[in-house]
């Protein structure tokens, strides 16, 4: 028994040496006699792929040869993508996934329960069965180089592109996109950290000061600011079946079928923001008044994010912001009582003669915001344990 976490779907095969041989003394052993039993899986006994080999014995000779000691029919050499094509046939025959599904392949027997995938393999089990005899059986098995072999080596594609346009004096637009295929990766990783997804990101955004589409005189000063951003991550595998590849599943359902499976298998963010801030009208005077307009400012933020996944049905958060300013920069007016009331020019009196009041105000500020979020969240609810779950389900 091995615990471990590995995603195995980029592999293609699976191999092991096994030797069998009786112990003298005891009942003996024949040929078919005992299976090996090979299991992975999520667990050992709900959810795991199962491989059986019956067993032949090696009789002990000292000049026996490797070939004779580790017999190819005693080997585990088994296409993985053959375990997925099991549970496949399975579900297409619409057995329950509590019972043992079986199918013979070679003399071997491939067997599935459950709903294992090779994405996430967390148990590696390795025993030996007694095939039916009804007597104990006493025996010494080695098994030996449990290996994974044929590598999916086939790579990714990935593009980008960016536009920016200037607007004279009013304000600028930029328009990008980004897109990489399933199987992406830097050089410096592997192949199960390359990408299970396709993605495709684009981003368009516009920048202006909508008040220079006014006279110049107006004194108007309207910065503003909107963009919109959508990425979909299209995913390889079936997020529902994670060793079974998403084309191949579509392949088992209609177009009507396949258009809802497609919508509800991809990851979609759309995000939209525009936003007005530090709006001001009218002039600044070089002396202000109490009352003029151009000592306001406002801003206002709208933001949206919408998701879906999988997982989440609905992840709708929306963003409010605004703000209400107010400044006052007035020009002082000191006031100096006792300035012509000491001619002497000591040092000593310095400090009443040059005493002074500002009976009008230089600063009065204040801001008002109001900030305010709302969001729906609504998951979807997936049994991974019914064959027959139905695509077109959103929640």
């Amino acid at each position: 028994i091995k615990s471990m976490n590995m995603d195995r779907r980029q592999n293609g095969e699976m191999s092991m040496y096994m030797h069998a041989e009786y112990v003298p003394g005891q009942t003996p052993v024949r040929n078919n006699d005992l299976f090996a039993v090979v299991r992975l899986g999520q667990d050992f006994i709900n959810n795991y792929y199962e491989i059986r080999i019956p067993l032949q014995v090696t009789q002990p000779n000292p000049s026996a040869t490797a070939e004779q000691i580790w017999p190819d029919s005693n080997r585990l050499l088994v296409a993985l993508q053959d375990l997925v094509s099991l549970k496949l046939d399975r579900n297409a025959n619409r057995v329950a996934l509590n019972t043992i599904y079986s199918e013979q392949k070679g003399g071997q027997t491939y067997a599935v329960k459950g709903n294992p995938n090779l994405a996430e393999v967390t148990s590696y089990l390795i025993g030996v069965e007694n095939a039916g005899n009804s007597m104990p059986l006493s025996t010494d098995v080695w098994v030996d180089e449990l290996a994974l072999s044929k590598m999916n080596e086939s790579g990714g594609w990935a593009a980008q592109g960016r536009v920016d346009m200037q607007l004279a004096d009013l304000g600028s637009i930029s328009v990008s996109a980004n897109t990489y295929s399933a199987g992406w990766g830097t050089i410096e990783q592997n192949t199960n950290e390359r990408s299970m997804n396709a993605m495709m990101q684009y981003d368009a955004s516009l920048t202006i000061d909508a008040g220079k589409l006014f006279p110049k005189k107006l004194g108007f000063s309207i910065p503003f600011f909107a963009s919109y951003n959508k990425t979909v991550l299209t995913p390889k595998y079936d997020p529902y079946n994670q060793d079974v590849l998403f084309k191949e599943e579509l392949k088992n359902y209609s177009a009507a079928q396949r258009d809802s499976a497609k919508a509800l298998a991809d990851d979609r963010t759309i995000t939209k923001t525009f936003s007005f801030t530090n709006v001001r009208f009218g002039q600044p005077s070089m002396h202000p008044k109490l009352w003029s307009i151009s000592n306001f400012d406002f801003s206002y933020t709208y933001t949206s994010i919408d998701q879906t996944n999988p997982l989440v049905a609905q992840n709708n958060i929306t963003k409010y912001y605004g703000g209400l300013g107010y400044t006052f920069n007035g020009q002082p007016k000191y006031w100096q009582p006792f300035k012509r009331l000491f001619n002497n020019k000591s040092p000593w009196l310095s400090f009443i003669r040059d005493f002074n009041i500002n009976p009008t105000p230089s600063l009065l500020s204040f801001r008002y915001t109001i900030d305010r979020q709302t969001g729906v969240y609504t998951p979807r609810v997936i049994n991974p344990y019914d064959v027959n779950n139905s695509i077109d389900s959103t929640q």
